[in-house]
């Protein structure tokens, strides 16, 4: 009986820790599971299509989400060769989940493609916590209107990679260390490009400090700066034998403005030379080149196509749309590219001929990309451009066969040395009617139902009109009075109300918020330059007003100052950032330098 006892004691033992470890099992799993959950974030990508008629959009979405993403999972717009980005989207939806901050970031880039093919998406990298999350390459479809196959394969352009340099150099063996000045073209044409490179060769170490203590101005250049575009800014280069480090400081394009001698400024730059002896000592020294002449021929005048506008380097046009398929009335758009080598930043929307079938209401760029542009090589030079997008909105006024007509553009190829004109080709619309036909819409019948006056109420009606006029009038003589301004030009009004505005917020600038404050700034700029300028600067690209302000003839640095408090304004409106009292106290100073500089003076075309 006691042996029977005492087995069963041990069995129960035993059922009870084999049950304790089997839970014990399971919630260090459970655990496990939780603790990924929290720790670890996710990326989706979805498609909305891989397989597309030439006027439909690609839609790529990614979304990101997970903990610990306040630094992380920014996501860049891919490029696609083939496509040009019409529209993006970006939100976060942050929220408090476990006591910690759950992050979710959702990116839509919408496309349309240019040509039918086979195309493919670049992998994408996405920096996580955990590591970089890498998409694979998608293949998509675009194929012919009439739905057959394209089977041509566009691969994605190679990135320029600049050769080593290796012809001899005017370089004293004596000189360990030179600033040394590149450019392709000591002659080109006025807005031909050229390319400027400021370069360190030196056969000893140097902190990567380095600052440009003479800034040119580059006056009568339209600037490009495509410092960042360049990969690999550090290069090994043999020079009589001798081994030399080659570091790219400054990379620049430059579109001469006029014709003429044009002068390039000398520049400084400051570096630190690392000493081996003592060690970690670094010796500063300062590096130099001498300003430059340039000599810049003019466009010739024979053979001026009737459409030029100045436009200069080479350029291909294409047009797109969502489909031939409309309806009388009803908005519809096309998208205009104009992509190549040249500046094509400069470059506004051709004119479109006015045809009695359609009306256009709009006109908008949408897209505009500037960088290497792997278009046609003319010797070893290496050219930049890019491509420009406007969409154009239009309804047809009549059914039928309606013809968009062809745009034309013309430019200048200082490549070739003549003139050259592109159009895109016409494109017939089915336009069918409108479906609120008159007979669907429901008609209504406004009867005027007449009232009978006596000539007592008509004449109290008399007295009280009398009356309220010459209230009317003595009110207005009282303020016109009062306010002095009556006769004032609207130029006078406007100067006036810049002129309270700054003393308003040289008195309150502590008092305003980031937000209200360059509210308050985006204002003084439109007024400003409407008052020097003359034209409204609202709804304007950051593209367009610098185009505008350079035509005007507004001074570089002034120019690059505009641009970058409007690029400030957009980005605090917009956004939760803070800027403190300091920098909001600099940014009045340069409003104020700049409307002093030009307030006086009205610049005319």
């Amino acid at each position: 009986m006691n042996q029977s006892l005492r087995k069963r004691n041990l069995d129960l033992k035993g059922h009870i820790g084999r049950k304790m470890k089997r839970r014990i099992c399971l919630t260090l799993i459970f655990t496990f599971l939780i603790s990924v959950y929290v720790v670890s974030a996710n990326v989706e990508m979805y498609l909305n299509k891989n397989i597309l008629m030439p006027q439909e959009t690609l839609n790529l979405t990614i979304i990101v989400k997970g903990y610990g993403l306040e630094n992380y999972g920014k996501v860049k717009f891919p490029d696609i060769p083939g496509f040009i980005k019409v529209d993006n989207q970006e939100s976060e939806l942050p929220s408090i989940v476990g006591g910690k901050k759950f992050i979710l970031r959702k990116y839509i880039f919408s496309y349309i493609p240019t040509k039918s093919g086979i195309f493919y998406i670049p992998p994408i990298s996405i920096r996580l916590p955990e590591g970089v999350y890498k998409s694979k390459r998608i293949e998509i479809r675009v194929l012919n209107p009439d739905g057959s196959i394209n089977k041509t394969v566009y691969s994605p352009p190679q990135k320029n990679v600049e050769k080593p340099i290796l012809k001899k150099r005017k370089l004293s063996l004596k000189e360990n260390v030179k600033l040394v000045r590149e450019m392709d073209t000591l002659n080109p044409y006025e807005g031909e490009q050229i390319v400027l490179t400021y370069k360190i060769l030196t056969r000893k170490s140097i902190n990567q400090n380095v600052v440009q203590s003479v800034v040119p101005e580059y006056s009568d250049f339209w600037v490009e700066n495509i410092t960042d575009e360049v990969e690999h800014n550090y290069q090994t280069v043999i020079l009589s034998g001798i081994k030399y480090y080659s570091i790219i400081l400054q990379k620049l394009v430059l579109f001469p403005l006029k014709s003429g001698k044009l002068k390039i400024d000398g520049t400084k730059w400051v570096i630190k030379v690392k000493d081996i002896n003592p060690p970690f000592k670094e010796t500063p020294k300062e590096l130099s080149v001498k300003p430059i002449m340039i000599n810049v021929k003019p466009i010739p005048k024979e053979n001026i196509p009737s459409n030029f506008k100045g436009d200069v380097g080479d350029y291909e046009i294409n047009v797109n749309y969502r489909g031939k398929n409309l309806e009388v009335g009803k908005t519809t758009s096309i998208y205009l590219t104009i992509k190549g080598a040249g500046n094509v930043s400069a470059i506004t929307c051709p004119k479109i001929s006015v045809n009695k079938d359609f009306k256009i209401l709009d006109i908008k760029t949408v897209h505009s990309k500037f960088g290497f542009y792997p278009f046609k090589h003319y010797g070893e030079r290496l050219l930049y451009g890019g491509e420009k997008v406007w969409q154009v909105f239009f309804y047809p006024i009549r059914s039928g066969k309606v013809i968009f007509p062809s745009i034309n553009f013309s430019f200048f190829n200082p490549f070739l040395s003549k003139f050259i004109s592109i159009s895109t080709k016409p494109i017939v619309f089915n336009v069918m009617k409108s479906r609120l036909t008159s007979s669907s819409v429901p008609k209504y019948t406004n009867k005027k139902i007449k009232i009978k006056k006596g000539k007592e109420q008509e004449l109290k009606i008399t007295i009280i009109l009398v009356l309220a006029l010459i209230l009317f009038f003595i009110l207005f003589l009282f303020f016109r009075k009062k306010r002095g301004d009556g006769a004032v030009p609207y130029e006078v009004k406007l100067e006036r109300k810049i002129e309270d505005l700054f003393e308003n917020v040289e008195k309150n600038i502590d008092k305003y918020r980031t937000k209200s404050f360059f509210e308050v700034v985006y204002t003084f700029i439109c007024d400003i330059l409407l008052f020097t300028v003359g034209i409204e600067i609202k709804g304007m690209t950051k593209e367009e007003i610098r185009d505008l302000l350079i035509r005007k003839k507004f001074k570089m640095a002034h120019v690059d100052s505009i641009i970058e408090m409007v690029e400030l304004c957009d980005m605090v409106r917009f956004s939760k950032t803070e800027v403190e009292e300091k920098k909001r106290r600099e940014i009045i100073v340069k409003l104020k330098e700049i409307w002093n500089e030009y307030k006086y003076r009205r610049i005319s075309e």
